[in-house]
């Protein structure tokens, strides 16, 4: 059984990734079918399920294994389960629907794969298995406390500070943010402890469905506006003469977050460039080559886009060896699994840009 720290497995890591890779898209049309065929042995209803499994949930699971096999890690894909399920339970949904998913997948890959790594993926699965039905330890903590770790203490009006970015008030957003300025904190902490847990309360109230997609994005809109007021105000520590890469992995559109690690690491001395979200593989390791940063950020907002961070992870290894950067992931994907740092390759995890100049220096 592959662990939760990387080993060496009978299976070499490009080897078992290049072939999960290839049969891609044959195992999710298999599962997808297999899904919903009526022998499948699994009464699919939405009375039952709470919500049906779509191909997207294939696609996606399908990934996350091929990373978690690639990686060596079981807890990974485990940890990817959990909080798929604790996602789909908080929106009354039963975890029917991710064992079928992954029961269909098993079923593809026990016939369709080599054997010693039909054996290795089917425990990877099976452990998936296992903890859609029983519960373990707890790999992500509520994501109020992570970010709560970065300041000093908790703020107040982050309820307030919510109600304004989705009411588009983007004055009442500026004077709350002005005011925790005024009190002291500094742009960093303001942004971290009190924006970013606000911007969270925006997606959690999105994903019980109370707003819409058009109003997230206008609340997202209202705080990148608030936010490049914060930082342009804000003192500049001397230059540090490092240098920092920030980006969002392939599918990760959500560009603020990682945005404003960049602007805390230049406030606190770095010269920080922000390369933007939805970055290829190809494309950061270009930039790694022209600009050989200190520093290398990767941020993934959604369980589906860690294997692009890892495969941008391995690739920069395999590229710049020991010449390469320092690497640190976050983003609200890496916050649901604080341990994913060390399956995926990187150095260190940051739940904010707080706590990632505090890792890194500066």
């Amino acid at each position: 059984m592959v662990t939760g720290v990387r080993q060496e497995t009978n299976s070499d890591d490009a080897s078992s990734h290049g072939w999960l890779d290839a049969v891609m898209d044959s195992a999710v049309s298999a599962a997808w079918k297999d899904i919903y065929r009526p022998q499948a042995g699994v009464v699919l209803h939405p009375a039952a399920l709470g919500r049906l499994p779509t191909r997207q949930d294939v696609v996606t699971t399908a990934r996350v294994l091929a990373c978690a096999v690639a990686a060596g890690s079981t807890d990974y894909f485990v940890a990817y389960v959990r909080s798929i399920v604790t996602e789909q339970a908080a929106r009354g949904a039963p975890p029917l629907a991710m064992a079928a998913v992954i029961a269909a997948l098993r079923r593809y890959y026990a016939e369709a794969l080599p054997p010693a790594l039909a054996a290795l993926v089917l425990s990877v699965l099976d452990a998936g298995l296992d903890a859609v039905s029983r519960p373990g330890p707890d790999l992500s903590g509520p994501v109020a406390a992570l970010v709560a770790e970065g300041s000093a203490e908790p703020f107040t009006g982050v309820e307030a500070l919510a109600d304004a970015l989705l009411a588009g008030e983007i004055d009442k957003g500026r004077r709350l943010l002005r005011d925790a300025v005024g009190a002291g904190r500094p742009c960093v902490e303001v942004a971290t402890g009190l924006l970013q847990p606000a911007l969270y309360t925006v997606g959690h109230r999105w994903q019980q469905r109370r707003i819409t997609v058009a109003e997230e994005h206008g609340a997202t809109a209202v705080a990148a506006a608030l936010l490049a007021e914060l930082f342009a105000d804000a003192p500049r520590a001397a230059p540090l003469g490092r240098t920092a890469l920030i980006a969002g992995v392939t599918g990760n559109r959500h560009a603020l977050g990682p945005h404003l690690v960049a602007d805390a690491l230049d406030v606190a001395g770095w010269d920080a460039r922000f390369l933007g979200g939805d970055a290829s593989v190809d494309a950061v390791v270009a930039e790694v080559d022209r600009c050989r940063p200190d520093l290398l950020g990767l941020s993934a907002s959604m369980p589906d886009q860690v294997p692009a961070m890892y495969r941008i992870i391995r690739q920069v290894r395999r590229t710049f060896g020991s010449a390469g950067p320092r690497i640190v992931i976050g983003g609200l994907a890496t916050n649901h699994m604080r341990a994913l740092w060390r399956w995926i390759g990187a150095d260190g995890w940051s739940p904010d840009a707080t706590t990632a100049v505090a890792l890194v220096g500066g």
